[in-house]
């Protein structure tokens, strides 16, 4: 039970992690971007920025999940020690979120027109998430959700190799969309 918490608040904070970076596509649909970008400020500076809020929130949203999960385990168990386990078992699934985030980060540099698709991945990965089980999903679709790659810790003993692989994933998605939107024209309205 506290893993599949654990992933499903990761989950709800990856829906932050979207929303943060996808402000800047509409800012630039709104036509504030390129009034902005228009003065000496560098888009990648603009981009990082985003980015920047949405991991120092996602991260901040995940260990306040796990603190509170924590800290509700430590009464009912009675188990002080609890509450910094399950902090660390929430921010596990923090890699998880943020390749969502960075699905976004990637789609608002590289096919802006797409960026719907960000939220559309969201909702993939809740379906499969929540229901893959109950719907019999293969492994294959299954593994569509980033969180099946991660261990479901505290049930399961931490492996640091798929969270790497995760979070490598997610800055590489991430620094090709910074990469596309300092390559391509911003809408002008």
């Amino acid at each position: 039970y506290l893993a599949y918490a654990s992933s499903t608040l990761a989950l709800m904070a990856a829906g932050f992690a979207s929303a943060a970076v996808l402000s800047r596509h509409v800012e630039e649909e709104a036509g504030r971007a390129d009034t902005l970008l228009a003065a000496p400020l560098d888009r990648r500076r603009w981009a990082a920025a985003a980015l920047t809020v949405a991991v120092g929130g996602t991260a901040l949203v995940v260990a306040a999940a796990g603190l509170g999960t924590g800290v509700a385990y430590a009464v009912v168990a009675g188990d002080a020690a609890q509450v910094p386990r399950l902090v660390g078992a929430a921010l596990v699934a923090l890699a998880a979120a943020l390749l969502l985030g960075a699905l976004a980060a990637g789609l608002v540099g590289l096919l802006p027109r797409a960026t719907a698709l960000a939220w559309g991945a969201l909702g993939l990965v809740a379906v499969v998430e929540f229901f893959g089980e109950l719907l019999r999903l293969p492994d294959w679709a299954r593994d569509v959700a980033p969180f099946a790659h991660l261990p479901d810790v505290p049930a399961e003993a931490f492996d640091p190799m798929p969270l790497l692989s995760v979070g490598a994933l997610a800055a590489a998605v991430a620094a090709a969309g910074v990469y596309g939107l300092r390559r391509r024209d911003i809408r002008a309205h």
